[in-house]
């Protein structure tokens, strides 16, 4: 629906590939492959294209179910939940939460997964980067990240992408929404250990995954979460 959205927009609008090209410096092979569907594309370009065609927030609201629509079923029922929480606390083990990651530190790690091609992973990173709105929207969900020190100890191949990573966490603690708290080797062996863990409270003030929670509370006496 989104492709045929796209090419019926441009059509209506007399424009070609190479007039939309320049009025919204996006590329007009990059262009193509949207209306085309084969690329679903971000919100800023579907924010430059509805300039363009004075629609609004039409093609953003477009994108956001095509986004819904090519996430994996495992992962649909966290986003929607995800979406309504008010409150979100996370452990990490191992790497950066998604919602500390830089599109850089995204597209290293969901290589590591083996995307098929280039265009299945350039999807996989615009919709991670896209549930980033979560913390900067007029409405923030209140964001708590524990990181177990091993995240910090373990960079991307190259140092400078690493460096703007560790940029972005210090940027982010500066959220009044945020709190990011790193738990050190130090502090010995614990029962999360190699694991990590996402606790979500809706409006109700109740936790999405409620038995998770009580092993949770029971599980981390003592350390940061408390």
């Amino acid at each position: 629906m989104l492709a045929k959205e796209l090419a019926r927009l441009r059509e209506r609008s007399g424009k070609s590939l190479s007039d939309l090209a320049g009025e919204t410096t996006y590329d007009r092979t990059y262009l193509h492959r949207l209306e085309s569907g084969v690329k679903l594309g971000s919100p800023e370009v579907m924010a430059a294209l509805d300039k363009v065609y004075g629609t609004g927030e039409h093609l953003g609201e477009l994108w956001e179910l095509a986004r819904d629509d090519v996430v994996k079923d495992r992962y649909k029922h966290f986003m929607d939940l995800e979406k309504k929480a008010t409150m979100r606390y996370e452990y990490a083990s191992s790497t950066v939460p998604g919602l500390l990651q830089t599109d850089e530190y995204a597209r290293e790690q969901l290589f590591t997964a083996r995307p098929k091609d280039e265009d299945e992973l350039e999807e996989q990173v615009t919709n991670r980067m896209s549930r980033q709105r979560l913390l900067y929207s007029e409405d923030p969900v209140q964001f708590r990240a524990v990181l177990d020190e091993s995240v910090l100890r373990r960079p991307l191949r190259e140092a400078a992408p690493w460096q703007r990573q560790l940029e972005r966490l210090l940027e982010t603690t500066k959220l009044p929404n945020v709190t990011l708290q790193v738990l050190p080797f130090s502090a010995g062996l614990q029962d999360l250990l190699g694991a990590s863990l996402t606790l979500l409270w809706m409006k109700s003030n109740a936790c999405a995954c409620p038995t998770i929670c009580f092993e949770t509370r029971r599980s981390l006496h003592g350390t940061p979460w408390h």
